[in-house]
C-alpha cells in the first residue's frame, strides 16, 4: 500500500508523464479485483491513506481530459471503483445472510429479504470512504467528462453502490443533498448538454428512486433549475425518446412524491400548496398541456405511450387548480383534456367498428393486430379521463363552470373548442359510456364516476339530464347497471341512478327514466349480478316507486312497471341487511304497493337470509347453511318470512332513532300483511 501511495503521488507530480500515473491505477484496479473475502487490500490501502488519494485523483481526473485525449485514465479510475464497489457489496451480502451462507428460506410469494446491513467495523470503513470521496469520484465524472462509456461506467457504478446495502444507500442521499458536495450545479450544467443530458436525467432518476423528496429538496432543485430543465427534456421532440422516457419519470415520481405524501393528499398537511406552488412554478404543467395539443394525428405508438406518460403526470400536476383560484388555467387546462379526450375517442370508436365489423375477412391475427391499435389511445385516453375526475370531484365551483360549460356546448350543438369553448364533457361521458362500456370497461368507470362527481349536488342534475336529452342518460345506465359484464361498472351505473332517483323530485324522475328504462332494472337477470349493483338497483328502485306513489302527475306505463311483483323481488333484497337507512328506503316503497302484488311476489313462502344477530328470538326461523364449490362454507343465515323478518325489525325501535322510524313502518307492513 505505501508503494503505491507514493508511486501515485510521485505519477500525479506536474512534470510525471500520464503513463506512469495510468499504470499505477491499472495495478489498484487488479489489487481491488483480487482482494480476499475480508477486504484486506481495501482495508490497508485505506489504513495507509491510498485510498483517499487515489478517490482524489479520480475526481480530478475530469480537469486532466487534454492530457489523455481518450480519458484512459478516468475509464480505469472508473473501472476501479467498480471493482472496489462490488467488493463492498460481497462482503455487506455475506455479512447479512442465512447463518451460513447469506441464502434464507423464503418460500414463494413471501417479500423479497431487505438491503442487508453492515458490522460496525464496515460501517466505519465504508463510510470514511464513501462520504469522503467515493461517490464524488463518480458524480463529477459523469456530470463533466466528455466520453460517453466514461459517463455510462460512472452512473453504473452509483447504481450498483445504491443496490449493495441500506447503508450506502443513505450514504448516496446524504451525499447528493450535501450543499458542499456542489453536485445539484453540475447536473443543472450537464442538463443543458444534449450530449450528457442522458446519463444526468438518469442519475436524478437513481436520486428519486433513493430518496424521499421534501419541499425543501424541490425547492433546491427548481432553485437550480432541474425541474425545468427535466420538462423541456421531456417534452421537446428533438431529443431522444430514451432520454424522454427517462426524464418523465423523473418528473412523474417527483410529482407523486411531493404533491402525494404517502400514497395520498394530505389535505391538513400546512406544505401542501407550497409543494403545488413548487412544483408547477417550473411550468411543466403548461408544457404538458402544450405537448398535447401540438401531437401529431398521426403519431406512432411510442409517442401514444409516451403522452400516456404526460397524462400521468398531468393528473399530479392538476390536483390543485381550482377554477375559482385560477380561472384562465382552469378553462385551458379543461379545454386540452377534453379536447385530446374527443380525438382518442373518435379514434377509438373507428378501430371498435373495424374489429366488430370486421366480416368474412377476419382473422384473429388481425383482430390481435386492431386490438393492439386501441390499446395506446385507450391508456392516453384513461389518464386523461382521471385528471378530468379530479378536476370534477375537488370542489362545486368546479363542478358547477363544468356543467355551465356542458350546456353552452349542448346549445350550440358544436365541440368546438375555441374561444373558451371546450366541449360538453357531459356529452362525452355518456357518449364514452355508450359506445365502450362493454369494451372499454376502465373508461367506462371513470366516465361513470366523473357524472357521479358532476351530480352530487342535486341542483346540478336537471342540468346534466339537459345536456344528455330527456330519459338517454336513465335509459343508458340502467343498460350497463343491468348488462354490463363488469361488476364495477354495473354497481356504479345503478349507484348513480339511485344518487337521481333518492331526490324524490317528479321532475327529475321524469327526464331521467321512462318505463322501458324501469324495465331494464326489474327484469334484471340475478344470477349475473354482483352484490353491490344488486342493492344499488333495489335502491334506486325504492326511490323510483316511492316518488310515482306520491305523485298524482307520474308516467301511468311508469308507474305500472315499478308496481310489479319483480320490482317488490328486487326491492325485499335490502331487508336482508342491517343497516336502518335501507331498510328505510324500502320500507318507504313497499308501504305504497297493495297486498295483492305482495301475493303475486309470493311472500308467504319467500325467505329472506338475514344474520342471527337481526332476528328476534329467533324460534320460529329455520337456519340455514350454504356452501360453496369446494367445501368453504358461509357465515351461518337465518331464513325469515317476509312477516317475520317485518316483526324481527319492529322489535328494535329503541336502539336509536332511525331504527325507531323503520319499527314504526316495519309494524304497520306487518299488520296489513297478517290481516291480508
Amino acid at each position: 500500500p505505501r508503494a503505491l501511495r507514493l508511486g501515485i503521488e510521485a505519477a500525479d507530480a506536474p512534470a510525471a508523464a500520464a503513463l506512469g500515473l495510468e499504470d499505477w491505477v491499472a495495478l489498484f484496479a487488479n489489487l481491488v479485483v483480487g482482494d480476499d473475502a475480508e477486504c484486506s487490500a481495501c482495508r490497508a490501502l485505506h489504513a495507509d491513506g491510498a485510498l483517499e488519494l487515489f478517490f482524489r485523483l479520480c475526481e480530478a481526473s475530469t480537469e486532466r481530459e487534454a492530457l489523455l485525449p481518450l480519458g484512459k485514465l478516468q475509464m480505469v479510475c472508473m473501472i476501479a471503483l467498480g471493482n472496489f464497489s462490488r467488493q463492498l457489496g460481497t462482503i455487506s451480502s455475506d455479512d447479512e445472510g442465512s447463518p451460513a451462507s447469506g441464502a434464507s428460506a423464503t418460500g414463494a410469494g413471501q417479500a423479497e429479504p431487505a438491503l442487508p446491513s453492515l458490522t460496525e467495523g464496515e460501517q466505519e470503513l465504508e463510510a470514511a470512504i464513501a462520504t469522503a470521496t467515493l461517490l464524488r469520484a463518480c458524480l463529477v465524472p459523469l456530470c463533466q467528462a466528455s466520453h460517453r462509456s466514461v459517463r455510462e461506467n460512472a452512473l453504473r457504478n452509483i447504481e450498483e453502490f445504491c443496490s449493495r446495502s441500506a447503508v450506502l444507500k443513505d450514504l448516496f442521499s446524504d451525499l447528493f443533498s450535501e450543499p458542499a458536495a456542489a453536485i445539484l450545479p453540475r447536473v443543472a450544467e450537464a442538463l443543458e448538454d444534449p450530449a450528457r443530458r442522458p446519463q444526468a436525467v438518469s442519475l436524478l432518476r437513481v436520486y428519486c428512486d433513493n430518496l424521499a423528496i421534501s419541499a425543501r429538496e424541490v425547492e433546491r432543485l427548481i432553485g437550480f433549475g432541474i425541474v425545468a430543465n427535466l420538462s423541456s427534456v421531456a417534452l421537446v421532440k428533438q431529443d431522444s425518446p430514451e432520454s424522454q422516457d427517462t426524464a418523465l419519470a423523473v418528473l412523474t415520481d417527483m410529482a407523486k412524491v411531493v404533491l402525494t405524501p404517502q400514497g395520498a393528499p394530505a389535505l391538513e398537511d400546512a406544505d401542501f400548496m407550497r409543494r403545488t406552488e413548487l412544483l408547477r412554478s417550473s411550468g411543466a404543467l403548461d408544457l404538458c398541456m402544450e405537448w398535447l395539443t401540438a401531437r401529431d394525428a398521426e403519431a406512432g405508438e411510442g409517442d401514444l405511450e409516451r403522452c400516456a406518460s404526460i397524462a400521468q403526470l398531468l393528473s399530479y400536476l392538476a390536483i390543485n387548480v381550482s377554477v375559482a383560484d385560477e380561472p384562465s388555467a382552469f378553462e385551458k387546462l379543461a379545454a386540452v383534456l377534453l379536447t385530446t379526450v374527443a380525438n382518442e375517442s373518435a379514434e377509438i370508436n373507428l378501430l371498435i367498428a373495424e374489429l366488430r365489423t370486421g366480416g368474412p375477412t377476419a382473422t384473429p391475427e388481425l383482430d390481435a393486430e386492431r386490438r393492439a391499435k386501441i390499446l395506446p389511445h385507450a391508456r392516453l385516453r384513461l389518464g386523461l379521463l382521471g385528471t378530468l375526475n379530479s378536476l370534477a370531484a375537488s370542489s362545486r365551483s368546479n363542478c358547477a363552470y363544468l356543467l355551465d360549460k356542458s350546456a353552452q356546448t349542448q346549445e350550440e350543438g358544436s365541440f368546438d373548442t375555441s374561444e373558451g369553448n371546450f366541449g360538453g364533457l357531459v356529452s362525452q361521458c355518456v357518449d364514452l359510456v355508450d359506445k365502450s362500456f362493454d369494451f372499454d370497461v376502465e373508461a367506462c368507470r371513470y366516465a361513470i364516476n366523473i357524472l357521479r362527481n358532476l351530480s352530487l349536488d342535486p341542483d346540478h342534475q336537471l342540468m346534466v339530464l339537459a345536456c344528455t336529452g330527456r330519459h338517454r342518460f336513465g335509459r343508458l345506465m340502467s343498460k350497463v347497471a343491468s348488462t354490463s359484464r363488469d361488476p364495477n361498472s354495473a354497481g356504479l351505473a345503478a349507484a348513480l341512478l339511485r344518487i337521481y332517483a333518492s331526490s324524490r323530485r317528479h321532475e327529475t324522475l321524469v327526464n331521467l327514466v321512462d318505463a322501458d328504462a324501469a324495465r331494464a332494472l326489474v327484469g334484471v337477470e340475478l344470477q349475473h349480478l354482483g352484490p353491490f349493483a344488486h342493492v344499488e338497483i333495489a335502491r334506486a328502485l325504492s326511490h323510483m316507486l316511492a316518488t310515482v306513489g306520491e305523485s298524482a302527475e307520474a308516467d301511468p306505463e311508469l308507474r305500472r312497471v315499478l308496481m310489479t311483483s319483480q320490482a317488490i323481488l328486487l326491492i325485499l333484497f335490502l331487508l336482508q341487511s342491517e343497516q336502518p337507512v335501507l331498510h328505510a328506503e324500502a320500507l318507504d316503497a313497499l308501504l305504497l304497493c297493495s297486498t295483492e302484488l305482495f301475493d303475486l311476489a309470493g311472500v308467504a313462502t319467500l325467505k329472506l337470509q338475514v344474520a342471527p344477530s337481526s332476528t328476534a328470538g329467533g324460534s320460529s326461523a329455520v337456519a340455514t347453511n350454504t356452501s360453496q364449490p369446494g367445501g368453504s362454507q358461509q357465515p351461518k343465515t337465518i331464513g325469515q318470512t317476509l312477516v317475520q323478518r317485518l316483526e324481527a325489525l319492529a322489535t328494535k325501535g329503541g336502539e336509536s332513532d332511525a331504527h325507531a322510524n323503520v319499527a314504526t313502518q316495519a309494524a304497520e307492513l306487518a299488520a296489513r300483511l297478517k290481516q291480508a
